[in-house]
């Protein structure tokens, strides 16, 4: 353990990153009624998230060696936290719907 970050002799990042997306996700849920407040921005939502719970989650990540997948879930973890702010349901039928709002969440991180 350096500094809050785990480091295993045999380069193994899963743990540490496991830990990363539980500790922003408990970031997420304790900022949750402001994320979900209708009277806010989603400019501002996405200044919150990316000042308070996305360095929760990439602390340390200088030093990550990722696989595959790690990448998917830091990337799903994301994604998830987008859809949450801009309000977009993963539920419902599969199909160009779910591809659609994929996509919307895809630009919007491309212009931050």
């Amino acid at each position: 353990m350096y500094l809050g970050t785990l480091i295993t002799a045999d380069d193994n990042t899963s743990a540490e990153i496991n830990k990363r997306i539980t500790l922003a996700s408990r970031s997420y849920f304790g900022l949750v009624n402001i994320l979900k407040a209708k009277n806010i921005n989603r400019k501002y939502k996405v200044i919150i998230y990316k000042t308070l719970i996305q360095p929760v989650l990439m602390y340390g990540a200088e030093t990550w060696v990722l696989s595959k997948a790690d990448k998917l879930r830091l990337g799903g973890f994301e994604r998830k936290i987008l859809r949450r702010i801009y309000g977009l349901s993963v539920k419902g039928q599969h199909g160009d719907q779910d591809i659609m709002k994929n996509c919307i969440v895809c630009m919007m991180r491309l212009t931050w």
